[in-house]
C-alpha cells in the first residue's frame, strides 16, 4: 500500500513502469502481484502525481523484487538399517510425522527409537 501525504489533495494518479506481468496498482495505491516464476524483477518504477495541480512534479519510487522458488513438497529423510525395504507411499498424510506415516503401515518404532519394525 502506497501512502501519500499531500495537504491539499486526496486524489492521486498511480502509474507503474517496467512492472512484471500481472503487477497492478489500483486507484488507492495498493500494489498487488502474484509471481509466476522465480527471478529478479526490476527496476520497477512507480509514479505518483496529483494531476499536476500546484505545478508539482510526480513523485518517483524505484525498487527491485527478488522471488525465490517455493515448493510445498515435503522432504523427509529416512535412515534404513540392515537392508530394510523402502516403503513407497502414494501421498503424504496431513500428519507427516514418522510415527504417523509408519504406524499407518503397521510398523512400530523400536525401543531405542532408531528403527521401525512390524
Amino acid at each position: 500500500q502506497i501512502l501519500v501525504d499531500d495537504p491539499d489533495d486526496d486524489v492521486f494518479e498511480y502509474i507503474l513502469f517496467n512492472e512484471p506481468e500481472g503487477m497492478v496498482v489500483d486507484s488507492t495505491g495498493l500494489i498487488t502481484w502474484i509471481p509466476t516464476s522465480p527471478g529478479m524483477y526490476g527496476p520497477i518504477t512507480l509514479s505518483v502525481s496529483d494531476s499536476g495541480q500546484d505545478n508539482t512534479e510526480s513523485a518517483i519510487e524505484e525498487w527491485y523484487v527478488f522471488v525465490e522458488e517455493f515448493t510445498d513438497l515435503i522432504t523427509m529423510e529416512y535412515k534404513f538399517y540392515n537392508r530394510a525395504n523402502l516403503i513407497s507411499f502414494l501421498g503424504i498424510p496431513g500428519d507427516s510425522s514418522l510415527s504417523s506415516v509408519f504406524s499407518s503401515k503397521g510398523l512400530r518404532q523400536s525401543s531405542g527409537g532408531s528403527a521401525w519394525r512390524r
